[in-house]
């Protein structure tokens, strides 16, 4: 079906569609919503094709990468048609433009695949791999293409193996993180974004659950993890400011959280297949290790609220609760590096533009926000019942140890941070009111708050050990609460010092 299409089906239809485009564009008014419809299925055809061989056909048959050879020469040969597309849907959105006043409510969509000129690919390639990045931001509306249809114009898996190949084959350029890296999360989550399949099942064609096809979700998987690889080991693909529409998102702490979520569900789900004595080609711990190379790509400020987001979202799903211990985890690194940039600091420059004083106003208000993620995960508050030492709900809370654990480790780091700048400050003729200062003090004064509800916290929980140690009824993993109980004594000897 592939070769058909790329070599007989596909030409004809574009040969067509180019008189048929020549013909509108001769016109003094182009009136075209319908012909762009179909020209954009057409790229679409391409993308679906790269799905459904993914799922249905069978390795032994053909090799996947003769059929992505196939569908991107057929991309790469394009160029010409997709320029007259794009030449007549500017056309005909500056027409529409001028006569927007005059039209009635009620008038039919426009066909534009992109709202935003600049949100588009500078060749057909680039238009299919950005896809899934100008579909999610905010500057295009390319989620849907009329009021006639709201499904995708391509299938999101599809683009995604065109990604892969492109990124194996040719030079990067300035976009390069917004046509690759979304693509890492689509090919990870296996067949669960392919519109073309998603449809297919909807009619009761195919069952995404059939154990042959579920049996190729592991190719799409290890292509996804190939991907990231190929990403992680390029030193010119890296995230970018939000200075253009098409990066935006790609470079944003959505994206970021997503993949990250996608990344630890399949870490369990690695360790699960490693349990049973499956040879992988990926291992949890290496999948782990890409996670965390990958997070340390993005900015500090970027790092803590995909942190924040992620828990929240985790959060959610009782399945996926057990991730937050790992996403939390995260936060060390980001803290170990304040903490090796703290003799730098400057709190006693006049000049709040000095470098030392930016660094140390960065960090400070960097800490204020990481204080936060604490406040919001930190729910011990609401454990104990004061009138009884158990907890209210000991299941649910013995299933947040690890969690709380976790938290308590972040948190020793924010005070050997604390403790390093106020040995810093004790060394410095301080000018009082500078701005790093005052943030700091601000980020102080939140650390103080939040060990005060730690502590009460440790109270409790001697309090419940104890009661536990002489009881029958207590839980049979209730001694995980020792470790816990030693990191919270640990804690509070570090203040103490």
């Amino acid at each position: 079906g592939t070769w058909l299409f790329t070599r007989n089906v596909y030409p004809s239809c574009q040969c067509l569609l180019t008189e048929l485009l020549r013909e509108e564009a001769s016109k003094e008014r182009v009136s075209s919503n319908k012909l762009l419809e179909t020209c954009y299925k057409c790229f679409g055809m391409l993308t679906s094709l790269l799905a459904l061989d993914s799922a249905l056909v069978d390795r032994e048959y053909i090799d996947r990468t003769q059929s992505l050879e196939w569908v991107s020469k057929c991309v790469e040969t394009s160029d010409n048609f997709y320029q007259q597309v794009i030449a007549v849907q500017q056309r005909q959105s500056h027409e529409s433009h001028d006569d927007s006043q005059d039209s009635d409510d009620d008038e039919e969509e426009m066909y534009i695949i992109w709202r935003d000129s600049r949100a588009k690919g500078i060749s057909l390639a680039e238009d299919l791999c950005l896809y899934t990045s100008l579909r999610r931001s905010q500057y295009c509306t390319g989620n849907r293409v009329s009021l006639r249809d709201s499904r995708d114009v391509y299938d999101c898996l599809g683009a995604a193996q065109l990604a892969y190949r492109k990124l194996s084959v040719e030079s990067e350029n300035g976009r390069g993180w917004a046509a690759y890296f979304p693509h890492v999360s689509t090919l990870i989550s296996g067949f669960e974004r392919s519109s073309t399949l998603t449809r297919m099942e909807d009619l009761g064609l195919i069952s995404l659950y059939d154990h042959d096809i579920m049996c190729r979700v592991v190719n799409c998987v290890y292509l996804g993890l190939d991907l990231l690889s190929k990403l992680l080991a390029s030193q010119d693909i890296r995230p970018a400011e939000a200075t253009d529409p098409t990066i935006d998102w790609a470079s944003s702490q959505d994206c970021l959280g997503e993949t990250v979520k996608s990344l630890l569900g399949l870490v369990l789900r690695l360790s699960s297949a490693e349990a049973s004595g499956s040879k992988l080609k990926y291992t949890s711990i290496k999948v782990m290790a890409m996670t965390r190379s990958l997070f340390s790509l993005y900015e500090p400020s970027t790092q803590v609220e995909s942190v924040l987001s992620t828990c929240i979202e985790l959060g959610k799903s009782s399945n996926e609760r057990v991730l937050v211990p790992k996403v939390i985890d995260l936060l060390r690194p980001v803290i170990m590096g304040m903490c090796s940039r703290v003799e730098h600091y400057e709190f006693n420059s006049t000049l709040n533009n000095s470098e030392g004083s930016m660094l140390a106003d960065h960090d400070a208000s960097l800490m204020l926000v990481i204080n936060q993620v604490i406040e919001t995960l930190l729910v011990v508050d609401n454990i104990f019942d004061n009138e009884s030492v158990l907890p209210k709900d000991t299941a649910a809370f013995m299933g947040e140890v690890e969690t709380i654990a976790s938290i308590i480790s972040v948190i020793r780091l924010q005070n050997m941070w604390r403790s390093r700048c106020q040995n810093i400050l004790d060394g410095q003729q301080t000018v009082e009111n500078t701005e790093a200062m005052t943030t700091f003090e601000n980020s102080s004064n939140q650390m103080k708050d939040i060990l005060k509800v730690v502590c009460s916290f440790r109270r409790n929980l001697a309090l419940l050990l104890n009661f536990w140690r002489s009881s029958d009824d207590a839980p049979d993993n209730f001694h995980r609460l020792d470790l816990l109980q030693l990191a919270l004594d640990d804690l509070i000897t570090l203040v103490a010092n």
